[in-house]
């Protein structure tokens, strides 16, 4: 899968914590729309992390993913955003089993400052598989 991101959007996703929410993790949604052979990333709808134990997990209300399918026309939620405050930028077991729910998206996973991760599900059901990011100028 061939994943298409706007080179300030990049920026944005891996950048210090505006917000300074550390050690928590910060969460949201990728947006953009679906190409013939994978996704053009154009934005992210930050969101609040209501996990219980924030600094370790994230959680997104169901409410604003609905939100995000209904008033982010004409682009559309393809993918989920999340901080590991202490690293690294790879998805955890955590992360695999709530993935499993939301086929087909993109996983970002970014270590503040420092890297970005980006994976899907392997269909096949062998964990996780990093996909190839591609920089490029807003249309």
């Amino acid at each position: 899968m061939r994943v298409e991101i706007d080179p300030g959007l990049l920026s944005a996703l891996t950048a210090e914590d505006p917000l300074d929410t550390a050690p928590s993790e910060r969460c949201g949604l990728l947006l953009g729309r679906r190409t013939d052979d994978g996704l053009h990333i154009t934005g992210v709808l930050f969101t609040a992390n209501v996990a219980p134990r924030p600094e370790g997990a994230f959680r997104i209300r169901a409410g604003d993913i609905l939100e995000a399918f209904a008033e982010t026309r004409p682009r559309e939620p393809v993918g989920v955003f999340h901080t590991h405050p202490r690293g690294p930028a790879e998805p955890s077991a955590t992360d695999l089993a709530f993935a499993a729910l939301w086929p087909g998206w993109v996983w970002a996973v970014a270590v503040p400052g420092e890297d970005l991760g980006l994976f899907v599900v392997d269909p096949a059901g062998a964990g996780w598989r990093e996909v190839r990011v591609v920089s490029s100028a807003p249309p």
